[in-house]
Parts: C-alpha cells; sequence; structure tokens
C-alpha cells in the first residue's frame, strides 16, 4: 500500500503488510498479482518514483508459520529470477 505524498527525501514510501491477509483462503499468486498492479500504476502515474526510488516498510504484525510455508516454491524462485533481472 503506498502511502500519499514523499519522504523527506523525496522517496515513495509503501507499506507492506506480510500478515494481514489469511493464507488459507487467499492465495499467494493473487497476491503477488495485485502487488505487481500496484506497482505498475505507481510507476506510470508518478515519475519521480524512478528518479528517487523508494522505501519499504514491512508490517509483519500476524505474520505466522501458515503464511511462510503456504508460498509455494515455485513462486519463490519466480520471484527472485524476477529481481536479480
Amino acid at each position: 500500500m503506498p502511502i500519499p505524498g514523499y519522504d523527506r527525501n523525496g522517496q515513495k514510501v509503501i507499506l507492506m503488510r506480510m500478515g494481514c491477509f489469511n493464507p488459507y483462503q487467499v492465495k499467494h499468486e493473487d497476491i503477488e498479482k495485485a502487488n505487481f498492479m500496484i506497482c505498475e500504476v505507481m510507476g506510470n502515474a508518478e515519475e519521480q518514483f524512478f528518479a528517487t526510488g523508494m522505501i519499504l516498510v514491512f508490517d509483519l504484525a500476524g505474520y505466522t508459520m501458515a503464511h511462510l510455508t503456504s508460498r509455494p516454491l515455485s513462486l519463490s524462485k519466480k520471484h527472485m529470477r524476477y529481481l536479480q533481472v
């Protein structure tokens, strides 16, 4: 979830709430799709985002072992490949 405005260095702040969904009812693939859609909209709407970068804040409240183990290994491999490119 992008926080409105920028920090004092002109960077976009994004809050990532890792434990805010029920891993037994929501697939990780759907969460990833939503994340990438938000990033694409931000990239198209805000040019400053590319020039100054972003700050990620991870909120792990409610994040359990069920969240970690329900994530498919194949999705993690795809995510790592994407981040390396």
